[in-house]
């Protein structure tokens, strides 16, 4: 990613450092720091980051080239597994929903506006299961946009057990449009619910199990447009052999 010139950022999964890691929470932090715009050019890793639950916790201003502000792209450590043991998932807790919550007053403020946001974040929320139901319900509360959940573990959602703010926050906001997520990695659907798209990612994943080397239903990227009015579009962009 370093070589292509672009800018581009990232959220940490859950994977990122179990037992058979070889850099721990802080040493990785360390390294991308390392790493970070300020050497690369490219990779926006805060250097200076906020005092809240997780690492890598930002939000990047996406502006027109008029300097009003286009979007405000938050992305949100959903952390790996609480003191529980090994998959019991953690959550985003309530002081970064805070965090989160007084930059988008602090950004309508300043633009005398609600303005328009997207939320991007690891593992999936409790509301990508709620949502799930519905549309297997044929609920008119979601709606389809694309894309299957094809999960083979036990849950088609792996979501965590414990639940967060985050979601509800954002419907009272009125200013995300878009969460997106991984995680799970045979899942890519796309519905909204309460007004929020929330959509996986395809996936780019050849080594999380037996066998998905193999699968390429799953695997490609999704493309994101942001038009200069805040409006989106979403789109898969499939993996072709």
């Amino acid at each position: 990613m370093r070589n292509t010139g672009i800018p581009w950022a990232f959220i940490y999964g859950n994977h990122d450092t179990e037992s058979y890691a070889t850099t721990d929470k802080s040493e990785l932090n360390e390294l991308y720091k390392s790493l970070s715009y300020k050497t690369s050019r490219t990779l926006l890793y805060p250097y200076i980051q906020p005092n809240i639950t997780g690492r890598n916790n930002q939000f990047i201003e996406l502006r027109n080239s008029d300097n009003t502000l286009n979007q405000a792209l938050f992305l949100i450590d959903s952390n790996a597994y609480t003191d529980d043991g090994f998959n019991k998932y953690d959550y985003i807790h309530d002081d970064q929903v805070d965090w989160y919550k007084e930059n988008i007053e602090k950004l309508n403020k300043e633009e005398n506006k609600t303005i328009s946001s997207l939320i991007f974040f690891h593992m999936p929320l409790q509301e990508y299961e709620t949502a799930y139901n519905l549309y297997e319900k044929d609920s008119n509360e979601v709606k389809y946009y694309f894309g299957s959940n094809d999960e083979k573990m036990i849950d088609k959602i792996c979501d965590s057990e414990y639940p967060s703010k985050l979601f509800n926050v954002a419907v009272q906001l009125k200013s995300t449009k878009g969460m997106f997520c991984g995680h799970d990695h045979y899942n890519n659907m796309s519905l909204e619910y309460k007004g929020i798209r929330l959509t996986y990612g395809m996936s780019i994943d050849y080594l999380a199990m037996p066998g998905i080397a193999r699968d390429t239903k799953q695997r490609g990227a999704t493309l994101i447009t942001v038009h200069k009015d805040s409006t989106i579009d979403i789109e898969q962009i499939p993996y072709k052999q």
